[in-house]
């Protein structure tokens, strides 16, 4: 497998997106809230993945593993910081996922292999690239 190159203006385009989707999934409580009555309806939180989808041109399917993938990376920056590991350059959406603290997520089987999100992260370029941002 080749290596992978992250180029600094597509990182920064992501870094918006995830921002774009955190803030959507914010308004939706039935997404995250286990405590929601809605939060084990799967209809009601089918269409709140749909609308965000939409806004954000995107299959909701990939949406809900993205999410899934930064609530990962979340609980492994908490666990760092847990842990008094030296961090020598903060996670940027640290504060944006810091939201969710309270619900405490895990999501135990979304553990991003490096294919799948090397696989999102082209696709999320190549769809920059067709809306030319």
């Amino acid at each position: 497998m080749g290596k992978l190159y992250l180029i600094p203006f597509f990182v920064d385009q992501q870094m918006k997106f995830d921002r774009k989707l955190i803030i959507l999934i914010k308004k939706y409580p039935e997404l995250y809230d286990k405590n929601h009555e809605d939060f084990y309806n799967k209809d009601v939180k089918n269409g709140k993945w749909n609308i965000i989808a939409k806004q954000l041109n995107f299959k909701e399917r990939k949406l809900e593993k993205r999410f899934e993938e930064l609530v990962q990376k979340y609980n492994e920056e908490k666990q760092w910081v847990c842990n008094n590991t030296p961090i020598y350059r903060q996670w940027p959406l640290l504060g944006e996922m810091q939201y969710f603290n309270e619900y405490n997520l895990d999501f135990h089987n979304a553990e991003p292999h490096l294919e799948e999100h090397t696989h999102f992260l082209e696709k999320f370029i190549k769809k920059m690239h067709d809306i030319k941002i």
